[in-house]
């Protein structure tokens, strides 16, 4: 497998116009509630790890995307997006800059089911239940199949897949 720097994969991602199809292998911090208010033990399972791989395009309009899925639903009332609530969508709408950190913003296509692990070790998603935090879907879309969009950090991609090679994703300086 070969290896891309992160300043790397931001120039060779921005190399293709248009959409791009990427699949990428993450691990992100949980974030599980502390607990101990509300009637809500406090957490066992502190630092638990998500991994996950998601697939999906990159340099795609959101708007675009979401009128699609509208006029796919039946949906005649068009879409306008809100500016963006945190970030700066970079040229070629691929990447996100915050605060000196870069994000992939990807439309996720498809899913693994997470794999959750506390101090190297599978913990089942039933265990965790409890402290995981609740996702809502957007109430904007107007769809009934949402369009899902994720701002990935860069440094939570372990690999990426994308114009037929695999990368494992290695540290630079800055970018």
């Amino acid at each position: 497998m070969k290896t891309l720097t992160y300043k790397a994969l931001v120039e060779r991602l921005n190399s293709y116009a248009g959409v791009t199809f990427v699949s990428c292998s993450l691990e992100t911090d949980a974030k599980l509630k502390k607990g101990g208010r509300a009637g809500v033990p406090v957490c066992s399972y502190p630092g638990t790890m998500k991994q996950v791989s998601l697939n999906g395009a990159v340099g795609f309009s959101y708007e675009n995307s979401v009128n699609k899925q509208r006029d796919r639903e039946d949906v005649e009332e068009k879409f306008e997006a809100h500016q963006r609530a945190w970030g700066t969508l970079m040229e070629g709408r691929k990447f996100v800059e915050h605060k000196g950190n870069y994000y992939l913003q990807l439309k996720v296509e498809n899913s693994t089911t997470p794999v959750y692990l506390h101090e190297g070790q599978v913990v089942s998603k039933e265990d965790i239940d409890t402290w995981l935090p609740k996702k809502s879907a957007s109430s904007r879309q107007g769809v009934e199949n949402q369009v899902i969009i994720r701002d990935v950090k860069l440094s939570n991609i372990k690999t990426i897949t994308f114009g037929k090679e695999t990368y494992t994703l290695i540290e630079d300086i800055k970018l």
